[in-house]
């Protein structure tokens, strides 16, 4: 496994973590719903980011 898996396995489990605090409705009010919703959206980011990368690293020629 290397490094760009393992962050993607951790950003993997990271949004988990906010999904179930969610579901469970551990949002202390709405503004900590909008900053974790924030956090999952960034995170769902940061992961295509790094799949892609790590996809063109392992296709590339050079």
């Amino acid at each position: 496994m290397n490094e760009l898996q393992t962050v993607i396995n951790e950003v993997r489990r990271q949004r988990q973590a906010i999904s179930e605090a969610l579901a469970s409705g551990r949002a202390g009010d709405f503004a900590d719903y909008k900053r974790m919703c924030g956090v999952y959206d960034g995170l769902g980011r940061a992961e295509i980011y790094a799949t892609e990368l790590m996809h063109n690293i392992e296709t590339s020629d050079d």
